[in-house]
């Protein structure tokens, strides 16, 4: 899949997905933990998606295998910047420990999240 890389360091990164998209959709795919070390750098950069007008954000969680509160908080920030520029965020193919911790955090009440894949939170 074409990936533009947004944003990487160690044990994380996160990547632009372009192929077979709808038009006004915009998928990031997050890869590794996604701790309070990247919450900032995620957070801004990929509001600068919703100034390219795009209708939905989805974060693809397929290979995320662990999240922390700051991480949660950038999310919940991102889905109120959505909620502002009028676009949708959904959740996309998250592990088993991921969905857990989102529904834990009650984040399903604001923000679409899909069912979970069978991968456990272990190593991609």
């Amino acid at each position: 899949m074409p990936k533009n890389t947004i944003g990487e360091g160690p044990g994380f990164d996160f990547h632009l997905g372009t192929k077979d998209l709808p038009p006004g959709v915009a998928r990031v795919e997050l890869n590794g933990h996604f701790t309070v070390t990247y919450a900032e750098h995620f957070k801004t950069a990929v509001k600068q998606l919703l100034s390219d007008g795009i209708q939905c954000l989805e974060l693809d969680c397929a290979n995320l295998t662990y999240l922390d509160s700051p991480a949660i908080s950038a999310i919940v920030a991102l889905q109120k910047a959505c909620e502002e520029a009028g676009a949708k965020m959904k959740i996309v193919n998250p592990r088993k420990l991921v969905r857990h911790i989102l529904l834990c955090a009650h984040l399903d009440r604001s923000i679409d999240i899909g069912p979970a894949l069978e991968k456990t939170g272990g190593p991609p």
